[in-house]
C-alpha cells in the first residue's frame, strides 16, 4: 500500500520560519511604539497600561545637589536647605528626611512637599544649637518612593551676640580690712545666655585683660571680688 499524506502536519523546519517570522513582526511593533511614545514607555516615573486592570511605575529619580547651612543673623536653631527638584515626570511630593548620623539612617520625617518645584526649604523644627544634623531629600509619584538624594549636613549656632547685662555697679565692701570689692548688676535678657563672665582692668575705658570669675548661669546677680587687688592705704601724720 502507498503511504498517506496528512495535510496538518508541519515539519520542523516550517515551523521554525513561521516563529522567526512573527517574532520579526512583534519586534517591528515593539520598535514602532517606542519612537512614537518614548517619554511613556522609557521615562522614570511614567506609568502605563499592560492590560485593562494592570499598571506598571517607574521608580522617579531622585533629587540633587542638596546642601544645608546654619541660617545667619539668627539665634539658631535653624538650617536652611537647598536642592534640585527630580527631573521624572508624575512627581507628586517631595520628602526631607533628617538624622543625627553621618551616611543615616534618616529617622525623622522633617516635612512633605507636595509639589515638584520647591528647591529651598528652612528647617526649625526641634533643632539643638551645635548638634550637627545629616539630610537627605526623596522624590515620591506612582506609588513609588525615590532612593535618596545626596547626603547634606549642618549645624544651627546662635549667630547674634546676647543683650549685654545692666545697672553695673562696683563698691568697695564696708568694714573690712580692704582688698575687696563688691559687684552688682541685673542680669541679660537674652533667653539662651549659658554663661557670665566678669572681667577687670587698671585703665579707664579698658582693655580688661583679668578674666575674674564665669558664672555658669543667667541668673547670678552679685559677686564679691577679692583675687589680687591691692590695698590702698591712707596715712595720717
Amino acid at each position: 500500500m502507498g503511504c498517506e499524506y496528512n495535510r496538518d502536519e508541519v515539519s520542523l523546519g516550517e515551523l521554525t520560519k513561521r516563529g522567526i517570522g512573527i517574532g520579526a513582526y512583534v519586534l517591528t511593533w515593539v520598535a514602532i511604539l517606542l519612537s512614537i511614545f518614548p517619554v511613556y514607555l522609557i521615562t522614570p516615573s511614567s506609568s502605563w497600561a499592560v492590560t485593562g486592570t494592570t499598571t506598571l511605575t517607574v521608580t522617579p529619580l531622585a533629587p540633587t545637589g542638596l546642601t544645608a547651612v546654619d541660617s545667619p543673623s539668627d539665634e539658631g536653631y535653624a538650617i536652611n536647605l537647598s536642592w534640585t527638584p527630580s527631573t521624572s515626570t508624575g512627581v507628586t511630593e517631595q520628602r526631607i528626611y533628617r538624622g543625627t548620623t553621618n551616611g543615616g539612617p534618616y529617622g525623622t520625617l522633617v516635612t512633605t512637599i507636595y509639589n515638584n518645584t520647591t528647591s529651598v526649604y528652612t528647617d526649625t523644627a526641634g533643632l539643638a544649637n551645635g548638634t550637627t544634623y545629616y539630610y537627605v531629600i526623596r522624590a515620591f509619584g506612582g506609588g513609588q518612593e525615590s532612593v535618596n538624594s545626596n547626603q547634606a549636613n549642618a549645624a544651627p549656632i546662635d549667630n547674634n551676640p546676647p543683650a549685654v547685662p545692666t545697672g553695673f555697679t562696683a563698691a568697695d565692701v564696708q568694714q573690712d580690712n580692704g582688698g575687696a570689692i563688691v559687684l552688682n548688676w541685673t542680669p541679660s535678657t537674652s533667653t539662651d545666655v549659658t554663661q557670665q563672665r566678669i572681667y577687670r582692668g587698671t585703665t579707664n575705658g579698658g582693655p580688661y585683660g583679668t578674666l575674674v570669675t564665669t558664672f555658669y548661669n543667667n541668673t547670678t546677680s552679685t559677686y564679691t571680688d577679692n583675687t589680687g587687688l591691692v590695698l590702698l592705704c591712707n596715712t595720717r601724720l
